[in-house]
């Protein structure tokens, strides 16, 4: 019995394979800098009581790369409950590196609520720019597109009926931001809103902007030519954006997953 899990910054995607057996479950996203042991205990222990006969556990979730303390963190706290199983913790790219590619090569993109990118040789990720997070990177991201938006909201930046539509409240929205448990998964909200007046052009322009930037800054240091397989809900919605800003610098776009889990768990039933 195998429990699988991909966790992003706002949702988890959990499988459970027995046998011809599938079981599916959501719950918010177990991201190691934005969630203590009270609540990553308060999300795996009901699935633990629920599935007591996992052997083996794979957990793909960002803020886990190899090494790092959120891989511990994760790993330790897994293992808690469920402590007959083996567990294994990896990065959430690893996992879409996994769903996309299988055993083969290729570069491979996340572009959800954070932003990622690495080259994967069909066991391993080789990765020439980290992911700095959504202050100081992930650009391309849910998180990036809505600081633009707000940014431009604020300032007065965009059209009269678009500021209608979004209604901005300053004072919230900074209490959001920079006092808020998951400032980048409430940036990552306005995803909707953009993708509804993707059409209009000042939209159009950061939408543009961000994928552009995405493209130069996590795309360009691979080399020309790059086939650039993407998972995400941003990299799903936004594909023709994406493609078109590939496209722009001598990239092609490869497979787009929204959610990887489905492929995840092909993955490892032909282990």
């Amino acid at each position: 019995m195998i429990l699988i899990a991909d966790s992003g910054s706002t949702k988890t995607h959990w499988r459970l394979l027995n046998g011809d057996h599938i079981e599916q479950h959501e719950t918010i996203g177990l991201h190691p800098s934005f969630s203590d042991e009270g609540l990553v205990k308060s999300v795996i222990n009901p699935l633990a009581e629920r599935y007591p006969n996992v052997n083996k556990v794979y957990f793909y979730g960002s803020g886990c790369a190899e090494g790092s303390s959120g891989q511990t963190f994760l790993q330790n706290e897994l293992q808690i409950c469920f402590q007959s199983a083996k567990v294994y913790v990896h990065s959430d790219l690893l996992g879409a590196a996994q769903a996309c590619y299988g055993n083969t090569s290729g570069l491979i993109g996340i572009l959800g609520t954070g932003a990622n990118t690495a080259y994967y040789d069909g066991t391993i990720l080789q990765q020439k720019v980290p992911s700095l997070g959504y202050l100081l990177g992930d650009e391309g991201s849910g998180a990036h597109l809505g600081r633009l938006l707000l940014s431009a909201g604020l300032r007065n930046e965009l059209p009269t009926n678009l500021l209608r539509k979004l209604k901005l409240d300053k004072e919230l929205i900074l209490e959001k931001v920079y006092e808020g448990s998951a400032p980048n998964s409430f940036l990552a909200s306005f995803g909707p809103f953009l993708f509804r007046n993707r059409m209009i052009p000042e939209v159009s322009a950061l939408l543009q902007e961000s994928f552009g930037l995405y493209v130069d800054r996590y795309v360009n240091v691979y080399g020309e030519g790059q086939t650039l397989s993407v998972v995400g809900s941003i990299g799903y919605y936004f594909r023709t954006e994406l493609q078109e800003a590939l496209r722009s610098k001598g990239h092609f776009l490869g497979r787009v997953l929204e959610h990887p889990i489905a492929a995840l768990s092909l993955y490892h039933l032909a282990e």
